[in-house]
């Protein structure tokens, strides 16, 4: 089964300034065109039925100072007003939870007296993904060849089966190209593209509060909530990221067979050699690792650990984050190291296309795994 997936969203318009979400942070720590990369309007990403609670779920950013209107306002649930309302602070997010209730609607308006609005309620959709190992990630005008390769890696060396993309408004191409290029990848059972055209939040270099980074923690909670929450495994990795097992086993089978239902990995960034490129960098042109070691024999610079979980397992309920479940502490699996490709970027965030005086260290298990995983 491969669709794309529109939300059911509500943004602000201008028109008053109750309208626009305060800024986050300290001035000092903000960087440069914070306002442009900010999320000021969107309230609402979507609203769907969550069926073991019985409520409905309006899933937005932080809500911040909309939480006044939020209580100001009213809501009403198929035409009928409806009072059991739970606002949920979540990391970076906020649900707003229509409680008690009977069977699925199909619409919900809020009622406010400068605003008013109405959200189709959406399904869940576990059934596509049901038994299957997915990953799932953010996108934005990755090159297709990428996202393919990407999904091939990931396929042939761990037995990936489902992919869920959201895409944060690229102009490349459009979410069905998206859609059939990730289809069209052999092994792939399901994919789901999620148009996601909002602000993805400040991030560039100079940032120093993360907290205004709402879309892609909030894009995570949606995909556990509504599309992998009964998925066999899942795997958080952004497009440049490769996961590696030193033994060969699959991280999906790991993570199944551990005691957590749940895997960590260390991470490295690897690089290409820019002399032996005829264009731009794949992942099967990353053979190195960083030669470059700070004062503690760690590699420079560091990369951020990802991780693997079994839906149903133990971590059951727990928030979808980018890099951890519990905390910044959730231990490793040894076996495993998941390999950041450095070249393979559109350096939305900062250059990446250049070495930037790292020393490159000859990395064989490197140039044997990418053998394994790309060859024809």
């Amino acid at each position: 089964m491969n669709f794309i997936l529109d939300l059911s969203s509500h943004v602000f318009d201008r028109s008053h300034p109750m309208f626009q979400r305060d800024r986050i942070g300290n001035f000092e720590e903000r960087c440069a065109g914070y306002d442009d990369r900010y999320d000021f309007q969107t309230f609402v990403y979507d609203c769907f039925w969550d069926s073991g609670a019985r409520e409905v779920w309006l899933l937005c950013p932080r809500l911040l100072n909309f939480r006044t209107l939020v209580d100001e306002m009213e809501f009403q649930v198929d035409g009928e007003p409806h009072k059991r309302v739970k606002v949920e602070n979540l990391s970076r997010g906020t649900a707003i939870r229509l409680k008690g209730l009977k069977k699925p609607p199909s619409v919900v308006n809020f009622k406010h007296e400068r605003v008013s609005g109405e959200l189709t309620v959406h399904s869940e959709l576990f059934e596509h993904f049901e038994g299957l190992n997915a990953v799932f990630s953010i996108n934005k005008n990755n090159r297709l060849e990428w996202i393919q390769d990407w999904l091939t890696f990931y396929h042939r060396m761990h037995g990936l089966e489902a992919v869920v993309l959201a895409d944060n408004g690229s102009t490349d191409y459009t979410a069905q190209d998206l859609l059939d290029a990730m289809a069209a990848v052999d092994g792939i059972k399901a994919a789901c593209v999620i148009p996601a055209p909002f602000p993805f939040g400040p991030n560039a270099e100079g940032q120093v509060n993360t907290a205004s980074l709402f879309l892609q923690r909030t894009m995570g909670e949606l995909t556990r909530k509504r599309l992998l929450g009964r998925a066999r495994a899942v795997l958080s990795v952004d497009i440049d990221e490769l996961f590696w097992s030193r033994s060969g086993q699959s991280v999906f089978d790991a993570t199944v067979a551990s005691e957590a239902g749940y895997l960590r990995a260390n991470a490295e960034w690897v690089y290409a050699d820019p002399a032996k490129l005829n264009g731009p960098a794949r992942h099967c042109d990353h053979e190195f690792l960083s030669g470059t070691l700070n004062h503690q024999d760690k590699r420079m610079p560091k990369a951020n650990r990802k991780w693997c979980v079994d839906p149903q397992g133990s971590m059951k309920g727990e928030q979808w984050l980018t890099h951890f479940l519990g905390s910044q502490k959730d231990p490793v699996d040894p076996d495993f190291l998941m390999l950041h490709c450095r070249q393979v970027s559109t350096s939305w965030k900062h250059d990446r296309s250049t070495l930037d005086d790292i020393e490159l260290e000859p990395f064989p298990e490197l140039v044997e795994l990418m053998a394994q995983a790309f060859s024809t």
